[in-house]
C-alpha cells in the first residue's frame, strides 16, 4: 500500500508536468460568478521549472531517511544528554536523525503547497505539484507505522 501511494505521487506529478509541457501556455477553466453564471476563463500556465521537482525528490529522500533507521534501538538508554562521560548516546543520535527526516518530509509538503499557491493556483499542474509530497509523506508514514507495529501485510487469494 505504501508503495502504491509513492508511485501514485510520482505518477500525478509526471502527469501534471506533461500537461504543463503540452499546453500552449493557456488553459481553460470554469469560473462561477457571484450572480451564478458560468464563464470560461483563460489562465496562463507557466513552464515547469527545474526547482519544482525539489519537493518530490526531497520527499523521496525523506522516505528513505525515515525508513532506514533501526527503530528498535531508539528506546531510552537512561543516559543524560549533558553527561560528560557519555557525550551523545546512540538512541539520541537516532532521535536526531528521525527529527531531521520528519523535518525534511514536512518541509517538502510546505514547499509543494507554496509552489501551488504562488505559481499554479487553479490548474492541474499546481494540484499535482501539491499532491505529490503529500502522497509521498503518507507513503513514508504508512511504511514507518507498519515497521513500528511489526505487522506484516499478507494478501490472500479467495
Amino acid at each position: 500500500m505504501a508503495g502504491a501511494l509513492f508511485a501514485m505521487g510520482w505518477f500525478i506529478f509526471i502527469d501534471g508536468a506533461v500537461i504543463a509541457g503540452e499546453s500552449p501556455n493557456k488553459t481553460k477553466y470554469v469560473d462561477l460568478n457571484s450572480d451564478g453564471h458560468v464563464e470560461a476563463l483563460d489562465k496562463v500556465i507557466k513552464d515547469l521549472r527545474w526547482y519544482y521537482y525539489i519537493p518530490g525528490v526531497l520527499g523521496s529522500l525523506a522516505l528513505v531517511m525515515l525508513n532506514c533507521a533501526p527503530l528498535r534501538t531508539a528506546e531510552d538508554d537512561g543516559g543524560d544528554v549533558f553527561d560528560e562521560d557519555n557525550p551523545v548516546s546512540y538512541p539520541m543520535k537516532l532521535r536526531f536523525w528521525l527529527f531531521l527526516s520528519f523535518t525534511c518530509a514536512f518541509c517538502t509538503v510546505a514547499g509543494g503547497v507554496w509552489i501551488f499557491v504562488a505559481e499554479y493556483l487553479g490548474t492541474w499542474t499546481g494540484i499535482a505539484i501539491m499532491l505529490q509530497p503529500i502522497l509521498i509523506l503518507g507513503s513514508s508514514m504508512l511504511l514507518l507505522l507498519i515497521r513500528m507495529s511489526g505487522m506484516q501485510m499478507t494478501f490472500q487469494m479467495v
